[in-house]
């Protein structure tokens, strides 16, 4: 068997413009996709990370809504709340 190399560029780049126009056609009909992130804590890693999805979203022409908490520790009923806030507003959008 004989190994294959992939171009991860090309292959995301090519990833991105299929999933604009999916969020392009979701539009069309009235919806509009959203990433939704709880970020606990300042982890440069993590940071970087929901950083980086906020970005692609951006390009692909979604929102996105960050819900960030800077001390280290958040109790899990806040957590909870947090979570709770943004299904609510998910739902509030499909709904308005």
């Amino acid at each position: 068997m004989s190994a294959l190399l992939l171009d991860g560029k090309k292959l995301a780049s090519t990833s991105e413009i299929e999933i604009a126009k999916e969020v392009s056609e979701l539009k069309s009909y009235g919806i509009n996709p959203t990433l939704a992130t709880i970020l606990v804590g300042n982890d440069p890693a993590s940071e970087t990370y929901v950083r980086m999805k906020r970005n692609t979203c951006k390009r692909v022409g979604m929102e996105s809504i960050a819900v960030e908490h800077q001390i280290a520790f958040v109790s899990e009923p806040a957590r909870f709340i947090a979570a709770r806030w943004l299904q609510k507003l998910k739902t509030s959008i499909f709904t308005d």
